[in-house]
C-alpha cells in the first residue's frame, strides 16, 4: 500500500510517522485490496488534526477526520474511524456472497 503523510503546520517525527504507517498499514488486515492511503495531519489552536483517506478498489475511499489533543490520539481516532468503514464494507460484500459455493436460481 502507498501512503503519503502530510503535515501542515506541525512538524512530524521520523518515529511518529512510522507509526502512523504502522496503523494504517494494520488496515490491510480487514482488506486486503486497499491501495493507496493519504494522512494530512494539521494544527488547529491547541487541537491535531488528522483527516486518513484511503482508496480501495472500484473507487472506494474511506475518509475520516479526527482531532485530539496529540497527533497520536488524533491519528488512532482517525484509524478506527476507517477501521469501522472497511469492516462494514467488507460485511456488506460477504452477505451478498453466496454460501458455500452455491449459485443463485433464478
Amino acid at each position: 500500500m502507498d501512503i503519503v503523510i502530510s503535515s501542515r503546520h506541525v512538524a512530524l517525527s521520523d518515529k511518529l510517522r512510522e507509526e502512523i504507517t504502522e496503523g494504517v498499514q494494520k488496515l490491510l488486515r480487514f482488506f486486503e485490496g486497499l491501495h493507496d492511503a493519504r494522512v494530512v495531519v494539521d494544527q488547529d489552536g491547541d487541537q491535531r488534526i488528522v483527516e486518513l483517506t484511503v482508496c480501495a478498489p472500484k473507487g472506494r475511499s474511506f475518509v475520516a477526520r479526527a482531532d485530539a489533543p496529540t497527533v497520536r490520539q488524533a491519528a488512532r481516532i482517525a484509524k478506527n474511524k476507517v477501521e469501522a468503514q472497511v469492516r462494514r464494507l467488507k460485511e456488506r460484500l460477504q452477505a451478498k456472497r453466496p454460501k458455500n459455493g452455491a449459485s443463485f436460481v433464478a
